[in-house]
């Protein structure tokens, strides 16, 4: 999602009348064996500031779940960072059409909430994955093919974990 200017979030859900019902509420952020050590720490970082969409992260969320789920879940651990609270608004006669001839024009086009997004900085860490030296290779395609579901730049660091 492009956006022109990252400003102000707008998150305040007591003064939102309708909010979007999202996936965001019966998504898992942590999935595999979180009390295992592992042998590498693999970060996705962002590279600039975006937004991402709760449908991108679910996306993420069920791509990298199915590359490394058929390794079973206890040999390795994945962490989704970023948590979907900013309400992002549409106008509602944009989707009309013939809405050039409309007469509101600009008038009282604040707009109604239609998603939500994530913001994330730049260098903030996206994804975690713990894996041992066996699933190196595949968790590595795992956050490879993640980034490009992301639409944002970002960059996989390697740590080892001595």
């Amino acid at each position: 999602m492009r956006h022109r200017h990252i400003g102000q979030a707008y998150t305040r859900m007591e003064y939102i009348k309708r909010h979007p019902e999202g996936k965001e509420k019966s998504m898992k952020w942590t999935y595999g064996n979180q009390n295992t050590q592992f042998k590498y720490q693999l970060l996705l970082k962002s590279t600039n500031e975006h937004y991402l969409s709760v449908n991108s992260l679910d996306a993420v969320r069920i791509s990298m779940n199915y590359i490394l789920g058929r390794f079973g879940q206890e040999n390795y651990y994945i962490r989704i960072h970023p948590y979907p609270h900013i309400f992002l608004r549409e106008h509602g006669l944009l989707g009309v059409a013939k809405v050039e001839r409309m007469a509101k024009g600009m008038k009282q086009s604040f707009g109604k909430p239609s998603s939500r997004v994530a913001l994330v900085h730049p260098n903030q860490v996206i994804i975690t994955l713990r894996v041992n030296e066996q699933l190196l290779k595949s968790g590595q395609h795992a956050l490879d093919v993640a980034s490009k579901k992301l639409g944002c730049d970002s960059k996989i660091e390697i740590q080892t974990n001595a």
